[in-house]
Formats: structure tokens, C-alpha cells, sequence
């Protein structure tokens, strides 16, 4: 949480899960020093692994990404994304298909907005919104209100100075009121045909325009190796990243780094400017 107080972990060990051998979320309360297992139905915690916690600000909702098929009074046969409520002990799909079922997929990543309100998460699942034919991995946006995913990246060509073909979407990231999405985005060149370079792409909800975090000062994506997620400040003014510097351009047009590896930079979106960190 904001303050400190409590932290959201995957563990498997026995003193904290019982008998269990599977990934388990765990809540601590650093003040009172009470653990909570967060991946359980009643009394039942997942029947396989539960990983990657994303937590409101307040410590009270709990996002995560699971395997285990017994979390859900509904059919999830890959698992799928869940909120808990820490207060309530309610634990709720927010990956939820068509039919009212889980996704046929596994789930890649999730986050959550500061206030609890807005989950969003990245899936190669084909059975969440009516018409979708790909088999790639796209981000929804899911306001828990309502539970129903929109998903936020569009198939075919993005909207790039480079009109490259959209492959892959993952690692997202929320801001503080979830209105601005970040995530890790595949593209294919095609004017070099060059295959699954990558950058960082943030998703404005009100607006619905994309824009590359990771570019060129003429506004083309500097595609380059980005290993991991951006992570985001809570106003969305600063984000910060990875890059690896031998297939980099921003090393060369934007901000030079220390060698060939990988590197950290942050982007004051607020200036337009780049920082080596």
C-alpha cells in the first residue's frame, strides 16, 4: 500500500499457506503482523500457481493473476484475473468471458488503479469480447463496476508514424485513477520487416489515443529489446523503463547510455524529455 502498512507477495511456503504447494497470494499487515492468504474461495485456496499482486492504495483491493481453476463458482479451465476485497473476503473475476466464464487463456499480467476501481490485465484469451479472431495478446481495461473488458489494443496495423503490424501486448501498468494505461507492445516493421521489436505504449481511456513512450525525436517508435514493464508515476507525468542498448535508437537519437546492455530511463511526459537513470 501507499503507506507502507501492508504488502502483497506469492509465496509457497507452508508456514504461511498450509499444506498447499502451489504459488499462493499473501497479504502482511506490517502493523498488527498478521498474514492473509489472498488466492482462496472460502476455504479453498488455488489448486495451482497465483502470482504477480497488484494493490490499491489503501492496501484494500488485491489484484492477481492465477492458474488454479477452483477460485470461481463459474468455468475458468486457465484460471484467469482476480480482485479480492480484504475487507469483504469477496473474491471476484475480472477476466470474465462472453458466457459469463473464465478466459480460454492464461492471464499475462494485471494492475490496479489506486482507488480500487479500474483493473486492467493482458491475455491471448479470444473469448472475452463478441468478434475477436486473433490469437494475440491484447490489453483490457475493466472498470469493476461493471466487469465487462474492453480491451484497448486493436487488431491489424497500429496507429504509428510506421503503420507496423500490431503482434503482441503485455506487462501493464494503471496511473492513479486508471485513466492511463502502460504497457509492452510487439510490432513487426513493415517496411523493414524486421520481427517483434518492441516498445512502450501509453493509452489515454479518455481521449482513446495511443502514443509511444519510447521514440524518436521525429515521433517514430525507437524500437529496440525492452525486456520488462514501464512503471508510472500516479499523475502519469513520469515513466520509467528498460532498453536494451545494442538494438537501440534512442541510445543514438535520444539519450546516450553506458554500453551494450541493458538500461534504465525515465520520461517527463510533462516536457517531452528522457533521462538516463
Amino acid at each position: 500500500s501507499r503507506n507502507g502498512r501492508y504488502v502483497a507477495f506469492e509465496t509457497r511456503a507452508s508456514e504461511l499457506i498450509g499444506g498447499n504447494f502451489q504459488d499462493q497470494i499473501v497479504m502482511l499487515d506490517r502493523q498488527t503482523g498478521v498474514y492473509q492468504v489472498v488466492s482462496r474461495l472460502g476455504p479453498d485456496v488455488g489448486n495451482d500457481g497465483s502470482m504477480k499482486p497488484a494493490m490499491s492504495a489503501d492496501g484494500r483491493y488485491i489484484a492477481f493473476v492465477t492458474e488454479a481453476t477452483n477460485l470461481a463458482t463459474v468455468d475458468t479451465p486457465k484460471g484467469g484475473a482476480f480482485v479480492y476485497d480484504t475487507e469483504t473476503g469477496l473474491l471476484t473475476l475480472i477476466s470474465k468471458a462472453t458466457d459469463g466464464n473464465g478466459p480460454d487463456e492464461t492471464i499475462d499480467s494485471v494492475a490496479m488503479s489506486d482507488d480500487g476501481t479500474v483493473a486492467a490485465f493482458s491475455t491471448r484469451a479470444s473469448n472475452l469480447i463478441a468478434g475477436s479472431t486473433d490469437a494475440r495478446s491484447h490489453v483490457y481495461v475493466v472498470d469493476l463496476d461493471t466487469l465487462s473488458p474492453v480491451r484497448i489494443t486493436a487488431d491489424g496495423l497500429s496507429e504509428s508514424p510506421n503503420h507496423d503490424e500490431f503482434i503482441s501486448a503485455s506487462d501493464v501498468e494503471l496511473n492513479g485513477d486508471g485513466s492511463l494505461v502502460v504497457y509492452r507492445g510487439a510490432f513487426k516493421n513493415n517496411f523493414t520487416g524486421q520481427p517483434s521489436l518492441s516498445g512502450h505504449w501509453l493509452y489515454d481511456r479518455s481521449t482513446g489515443d495511443t502514443e509511444s513512450l519510447t521514440r524518436q525525436p521525429s515521433g517514430v517508435p525507437a524500437y529496440g529489446r525492452y525486456r520488462y514493464g514501464a512503471d508510472m508515476t500516479p499523475d502519469g507525468r513520469f515513466v520509467v523503463f528498460d532498453h536494451s542498448q545494442l538494438t537501440s535508437q534512442i541510445n543514438d537519437t535520444i539519450l546516450p547510455g553506458p554500453g551494450n546492455y541493458d538500461v534504465i530511463y525515465q520520461l517527463d511526459r510533462l516536457t517531452d524529455t528522457y533521462e538516463f537513470v
